[in-house]
């Protein structure tokens, strides 16, 4: 059931409601509307700098695999083994030619490709197309001075467009040095036991 969100706006005062940050049916459809379609925030390019380093992060509710190939491409999958839905990696970061699943031991090169499946013989008759089992890459993946952005909306407008005047800000910040910028130190993580707006509204201001 989806819940109209016009209803709890008071636009006479210019208030929106407070269930915007505790209602589940809210939430839910922001996943689908918001999270599902929007061009997110991935990694650094300084993050995985060299040819299979990998960085997991979320888009939405959903764990991605970012890495750069063998080969020097930077790809983005959902971080899920296409056997069974296990998580596939579980390190932060780190250099992999290959991901192997934990569950049932389906290993996968860095450029998604499903590369080994045991008893493959006894168990799937050497049937199994394992060209059509690779890792699920997300719709679309671009950068903009150096940060890399993803979606699940393969008719999301292209990113340039989508940043829109955000642009001048980006480029106030990562063209104030020749080179650009670095990301260093490792990763802060926070985890904050409430809805994603109070934080995302905390950074935006400040």
């Amino acid at each position: 059931m989806e819940m109209d969100i016009a209803n709890l706006v008071d636009a006479d005062r210019g208030l929106i409601g407070r269930r915007i940050f505790i209602e589940p049916q809210i939430y839910e459809q922001e996943l689908q509307r918001i999270f599902a379609r929007c061009w997110l925030f991935l990694c650094h390019e300084s993050q995985i700098p060299q040819p299979g380093d990998f960085f997991t992060t979320y888009m939405g509710e959903d764990p991605v695999l970012v890495v750069r190939d063998t080969q020097g491409q930077v790809r983005a999958f959902l971080n899920v083994c296409r056997h069974r839905g296990n998580r596939l990696c579980r390190a932060e970061f780190g250099n992999a030619a290959t991901f192997t699943c934990a569950y049932h031991g389906w290993t996968y090169r860095n450029d998604g490709r499903l590369a080994g499946v045991p008893y493959l013989k006894e168990a799937y008759h050497n049937e199994l197309d394992r060209e059509r089992w690779g890792l699920a890459p997300v719709a679309q993946l671009d950068s903009y001075k150096g940060l890399y952005f993803a979606t699940f909306d393969s008719e999301a407008p292209p990113l340039r467009e989508y940043l829109g005047e955000m642009t001048w800000y980006l480029d106030a910040f990562f063209d104030r040095r020749e080179g650009g910028v670095e990301v260093i130190g490792g990763m802060h993580k926070w985890v904050m036991p409430c809805n994603w707006k109070f934080p995302s509204q905390n950074v935006g201001g400040d």
